[in-house]
């Protein structure tokens, strides 16, 4: 398992990220700046390994997810102090208006 961690597939936007989209990354997931954000400060967290949805996540994937979640707050809070809200989204299938369905073809 641990090698799918570091496969990448040539074309996946997820794959080749833009060094100005990245805001924070651990070995299993990456956080970045929305290329269509929603509000101001709008985050994506993605997991390294390819799956289908959230519930195709192992435990250790949710807990790299949510270590970035805390930190992308922490880097909102810090310059804004006034922030009172954050809104955090799953969208599971294309009825809940996923978007991208990274399933690796290997």
């Amino acid at each position: 398992m641990r090698e799918s961690y570091a496969m990448r597939e040539p074309g996946c936007p997820f794959c080749e990220l833009d060094d100005g989209k990245l805001v924070a990354e651990n070995p299993l997931a990456v956080l970045i700046h929305d290329g269509f954000p929603v509000t101001d400060g709008h985050m994506l967290a993605i997991p390294r390994r390819h799956v289908a949805d959230y519930f195709d996540l192992h435990q250790p994937e949710r807990n790299a997810i949510q270590r970035l979640l805390k930190e992308g707050r922490a880097r909102l809070l810090a310059p804004d102090q006034k922030v009172t809200g954050f809104n955090l989204g799953i969208n599971v299938g294309e009825a809940a208006r996923q978007t991208s369905f990274t399933v690796r073809s290997t």
